[in-house]
């Protein structure tokens, strides 16, 4: 059994037993790569920008809960990500409308989709690094 050691967390693989225990800044990390951003998102200035267009009480619950236990840590990530599908969701509604309206030409539409399969293959990718390098600690 190996056993890693990743900030203050302690990871545990087998590798007969698939089973491992995922720290939660893993796991929020993970789940940030899987979130969707604009086809033209910069990182790590992307999640700064995002931040900047939250309720300042958000904000603060967020700040508050990183510097906290593991518990309250984890809901401050899913509270970040929970913005930050609802900001995805308000902008996929307007550009849906403003295709809607024809505002939007069918090539832009092929462009996006062509972007979004390249970002999932790539966001899939580093999925797969971080999980077989976690394998190899």
């Amino acid at each position: 059994m190996a056993t890693c050691q990743i900030g203050s967390s302690t990871n545990t693989h087998t590798s007969s037993n698939k089973r491992e225990s995922v720290s939660p800044e893993e796991k929020l990390a993970g789940d940030k790569l899987g979130l969707s951003m604009r086809k033209d998102a910069k990182y790590p200035q992307a999640w700064s920008e995002l931040m900047a267009k939250m309720p300042e009480t958000t904000l603060v619950q967020i700040i508050d809960g990183m510097t906290s236990d593991e518990n309250e840590f984890r809901a401050a990530g899913d509270l970040f990500l929970k913005f930050a599908r609802k900001l995805n969701k308000d902008a996929l509604r307007r550009e849906q409308a403003q295709q809607g309206a024809g505002e939007v030409g069918a090539g832009d539409a092929a462009e996006e989709a062509r972007i979004l399969k390249q970002r999932r293959a790539e966001h899939l990718k580093n999925l797969q690094a971080l999980a077989t390098a976690i394998n190899r600690q």
